[in-house]
């Protein structure tokens, strides 16, 4: 959908053709596991209105008896052969079980194609085990816990993000139990998984190389498909962070959206999307979390000489914590997490989603000035200051001795 209206943007004659799934189009991929929780009503998770498609996008819409001819480049709708220059492909990524629990009681709650599914099984389930990524988990099991299933989080240190960072927010999840044993999940009537994902089949079958969870695409969103871009949960940058939240980072794709639209219809643009950093962003009791990119310890799997800086500061009506993982050799920022009370602070989140994605070095980000509000002292943001300790310890730990 978010492709369809960059494409619309760019051109008023481009013809636009959406293959989807009944029930599927326009899904906002962020209410979907608020939706599969009860949290919210079948209706709200389509934000915009198939009006819209019809009239101000003026995309044909085609959800059943259609056949994909990748070879010919045809798409065949109820036996009439359309032909078609570029696919972009979005497709949900499939959920990958954890070993040692049945696969008959785990489900993805982050998949529309499963969030049916846990909806119906949570009315007859009285305790819920969340396993994969624990700050996607804790996300989740606050409203659980609200709600009141009795709840545990499966914390796996391979799977999970900054053990700080989940100590710190689960602290505001009152009612949530944390654990490093898998087995006390087995004894739950229902156990969620998140964060962890393999490519889904559908990618094989277009013939595109995958990686570690989606269709591998260059900075343009191009595939090793000629005319095949990818985007969404699906699309696998060369560089990427924070990988178990891109599928929720409809902000990432937007712009990835953007990218492929203007790869498509104005290639002599050059518009490129370097590298991007999965966001996860949710509301505590009395609280929010911020998460960006990777932690130290994902860092240095995949290669990088990750320093991290953790700073605890005051803010207005309580304090924050704020990390900041650095890549030593290159000077860039690969990560943001913070833990935070009060109402969210998108001021902060944007901050934060900036200092991952633009591949400035923390050298550059720390001498940035933040701005002065007329009739109060100069109080330094959280964020700038874990930048600027950041760097210093990059430059200390690398400097000659």
């Amino acid at each position: 959908m978010l492709a369809a209206m960059w494409l619309r943007k760019l051109s008023s004659t481009v013809d636009v053709t959406l293959l989807s799934e009944e029930g599927a189009l326009g899904h906002s991929a962020p209410l979907v596991p608020l939706y599969a929780l009860g949290v919210l009503r079948r209706e709200e998770l389509y934000p915009i209105p198939q009006s819209y498609v019809s009239d101000v996008v003026r995309a044909k819409v085609v959800t059943s008896g259609y056949e994909l001819n990748l070879r010919e480049r045809v798409v065949r709708i109820e036996g009439e052969a359309v032909r078609f220059d570029y696919l972009i492909v979005a497709v949900e990524p499939e959920c990958s079980v954890p070993r040692g629990l049945p696969e008959s009681r785990v489900a993805c709650p982050w998949r529309l194609a499963e969030a049916h599914r846990v909806r119906e099984e949570l009315s007859a389930a009285s305790r819920v085990a969340l396993v994969g990524d624990a700050l996607m988990s804790l996300a989740l099991a606050r409203h659980l816990a609200d709600r009141g299933y009795d709840c545990v989080v499966v914390v796996d240190e391979a799977a999970s993000g900054d053990r700080d960072i989940i100590e710190e927010a689960a602290r505001a999840c009152s009612g949530v139990c944390l654990s490093e044993e898998v087995a006390d999940a087995r004894g739950a009537e229902l156990v969620l998984c998140s964060g962890l994902r393999r490519a889904p089949m559908r990618l094989s079958e277009l013939g595109v190389r995958t990686g570690r969870f989606g269709a591998l695409v260059d900075g343009r969103g191009v595939t090793s498909v000629e005319g095949v871009l990818a985007v969404g949960g699906c699309a696998e940058h060369v560089e990427s962070y924070g990988d178990p939240y891109i599928p929720v980072s409809e902000g990432v794709h937007d712009a990835e959206c953007l990218v492929a639209a203007a790869s498509v219809l104005r290639p002599e643009l050059g518009l490129r999307l370097p590298r991007v950093a999965g966001c996860l962003c949710f509301e505590l009791e009395g609280g929010y979390v911020v998460s960006v990119g990777s932690t130290a310890a994902e860092a240095r799997r995949r290669g990088l000489d990750a320093v991290s800086v953790r700073l605890r500061r005051k803010v207005d009506g309580g304090e924050a914590v704020v990390k900041v993982v650095v890549d030593r050799r290159s000077g860039v920022v690969v990560g943001v997490h913070v833990v935070a009370t009060g109402e969210i602070d998108l001021a902060c989140a944007a901050h934060a989603c900036l200092a991952a994605h633009v591949p400035l070095r923390v050298e550059n980000l720390a001498a940035c000035p933040q701005p002065t509000l007329l009739g109060r002292p100069l109080l330094r943001e959280g964020l700038l200051e874990a930048l600027r300790s950041a760097w210093y310890k990059s430059a200390r730990l690398g400097a000659p001795r």
